[in-house]
């Protein structure tokens, strides 16, 4: 009998302590701490140099996050288009952000200077190109796309060259990674008679 009532005893304080632990945790899915505050970049730059020197050969490569492809021809309006972007990274992903895109070509004459690429390389003419002059990262978003469009008979009047131009990001509504705020895109013309 004895043993009975440790049994029911050590029971009971099992079911207890069931019931404690039970109604003491809160559950909080989006736990209290120290996040990382966003950062915005351009995935493109972040394996140095964005080349463009063949055509797409693995299909499930994503250059940037959304885009298929490297490269689209346009033929029916004369654009050689590259699909860029600038992604935000972080964990809150509020707020729109105005995110200014410019040109730097400095840094191309500086890879040129440091024969980092080819001393033969064509900095891009300024009216040979277009790309807009901000995006917006949205509100719920981590990817703004736009287009770096290029005259397409200016690329396949200079067959056998090399052109390069320099996309650059700022931003006064979040900080941007220095490391990867400049898209260097490299390309060689030879891919157009291919």
């Amino acid at each position: 009998m004895k043993k009975n009532i440790n049994n029911k005893i050590k029971l009971l304080a099992f079911i207890l302590g069931i019931l404690v632990i039970a109604t003491s945790c809160e559950y909080q899915e989006i736990t209290d701490a120290d996040y990382p505050n966003q950062l915005l970049y351009m995935p493109t730059a972040v394996h140095g140099i964005y080349t463009i020197d063949k055509l797409p050969e693995n299909p499930e490569y994503v250059p940037t996050p959304g885009y298929a492809t490297r490269f689209v021809v346009d033929e029916a309006n004369g654009k050689f288009i590259v699909p860029l972007g600038v992604y935000r990274s972080g964990y809150e992903r509020k707020a729109d952000i105005n995110v200014d895109l410019t040109v730097q070509n400095d840094t191309v004459n500086n890879l040129i200077q440091e024969a980092v690429i080819s001393t033969s390389t064509i900095i891009l003419p300024s009216d040979k190109y277009t790309i807009p002059s901000s995006v917006v990262v949205e509100d719920g978003s981590e990817l703004a796309k736009f287009n770096l469009e290029i005259d397409l008979n200016y690329l396949l009047s200079i067959p056998d060259e090399v052109v390069a131009i320099a996309i650059h990001i700022s931003s006064s509504d979040a900080e941007v990674n220095e490391d990867y705020q400049t898209t260097v895109v490299v390309i060689h013309t030879e891919i157009l008679n291919l």
